[in-house]
């Protein structure tokens, strides 16, 4: 599967068919695109954000749980 990515920095790209939406974990990102809902965190002591793509389709609390559960997981 081809896919044009978003973003640079990329430590893992993720698609969701349920939430219908893509997600990011990135390092030290600097880049903020309009089409994305975005939360930092700390792990580790580098800066990596959460960068979900808020589409149409995509429910308000779906993608506030996707950022939730991935913020959890350090």
């Amino acid at each position: 599967m081809k896919r044009n990515l978003e973003f640079k920095n990329i430590i893992l790209f993720g698609t969701s068919s349920t939430i219908e939406t893509d997600y990011y974990l990135l390092l030290n990102n600097k880049i903020k695109k309009n089409d994305f809902i975005y939360r930092d965190t700390i792990i580790d002591d580098r800066k990596i954000t959460i960068a979900i793509k808020s589409g149409e389709k995509s429910s308000p609390s779906n993608l506030e749980f996707l950022l939730n559960s991935i913020q959890k997981l350090k």
